[in-house]
């Protein structure tokens, strides 16, 4: 078996953005930067559970710096490193609104996904959302992901997380794969040749 270095944290660029590990100097300027319409005691929360699970070594969160001005435009996250099977995910991630449907998503997920794949030699990347979120969804699926399914019948159990009002869900997960990085770099860098 190959061995699988580490993801880090350490600082990753992408072309106009730079993914920071989370540190204390990050709190003030993403509470700014929260999405209209979430609240300051969510932001808490998930700075806290953030930090928690840095520490316990089971999160490189990640600060989404615009190189063009400085500016903090989101957060984004590897999650559930499982080593032994060179398996990782790539989620929590959030944006402010202008940056949102755009560039940032696929220029912030092209070097997330080099380092796992490329740098520390991972053979799958994990990736969930919000069952009702299509917009989501169809990023996702523009990555070059596939759908990844879980089976009742097996014995597996599908909920994945408790949602806000106590919802249970099961959140679509998909997974890229080595040969799908080919059709990854190529959807990137025709989403990022075009704008």
């Amino acid at each position: 078996m190959t061995p699988i270095g580490s993801l880090g944290p350490r600082v990753i660029r992408g072309g106009f953005i730079a993914l920071e590990p989370l540190s204390s100097q990050h709190r003030d300027l993403l509470r700014r930067a929260v999405p209209a319409g979430a609240s300051r005691a969510g932001f808490s929360h998930w700075w806290d559970a953030a930090l928690l699970e840095r520490n316990s070594g089971n999160r490189i969160a990640f600060a989404v710096r615009r190189l063009s001005d400085g500016a903090l435009v989101g957060s984004t996250s590897y999650l559930a490193d499982v080593p032994a099977h060179a398996r990782i995910e790539v989620g929590s991630t959030w944006y402010v609104r202008e940056a949102q449907g755009g560039l940032f998503n696929p220029e912030a997920k092209l070097p997330l996904l080099t380092n796992a794949f490329e740098t520390c030699g991972y053979n799958r990347v994990e990736l969930k959302c919000d069952a009702q979120n299509a917009r989501s969804r169809a990023a996702i699926l523009k990555l070059g992901a596939s759908l990844a399914t879980c089976s009742p019948k097996q014995g597996q159990s599908c909920i994945d997380r408790i949602q806000k009002a106590g919802r249970l869900t099961l959140p679509p997960a998909f997974a890229l794969g080595r040969p799908s990085r080919v059709s990854f770099h190529s959807y990137a860098g025709a989403e990022l040749g075009s704008r």
